[in-house]
């Protein structure tokens, strides 16, 4: 776990997001699907981690589709010209549908609703 949890917090800090894979990141034509999208994501991610917390490895199946799925959305809202200021209102707005039982989970979302929590990739 102690190995895994890094990672997985890399992924949620570094992707900003994740998916549960209900839509293809291609089809998305605007920056509130995407926001939309990003949230489902951290949900899972919230979640994983959750289940790591709990002493329990992460399957490394998920936490790659957790990153596969967060890149996907990064470059969708690259691609239709989402800003971050934009994507990061979205996601505030959008972060009561979230449930957490961990304070990191707390934490993740509280850093949505406050628009600390970036989508992009710094640097």
């Amino acid at each position: 776990m102690r190995r895994s949890l890094p990672v997985i917090l890399a992924v949620l800090l570094v992707s900003g997001c994740g998916g549960d894979g209900e839509a293809d990141p291609a089809s998305l034509g605007d920056c509130a699907a995407v926001a939309e999208a990003a949230v489902a994501v951290i949900q899972q991610t919230i979640d994983v981690l959750e289940v790591a917390a709990g002493g329990t490895e992460p399957d490394p199946e998920i936490v790659a589709g957790i990153e596969a799925e967060g890149s996907a959305l990064e470059e969708r809202a690259e691609e239709i010209g989402c800003t971050e200021a934009e994507i990061a209102g979205l996601m505030a707005g959008l972060a009561d549908r979230l449930e957490a039982g961990t304070p990191l989970g707390q934490q993740i979302i509280e850093g949505l609703r406050t628009g600390s929590s970036g989508f992009f990739e710094d640097g």
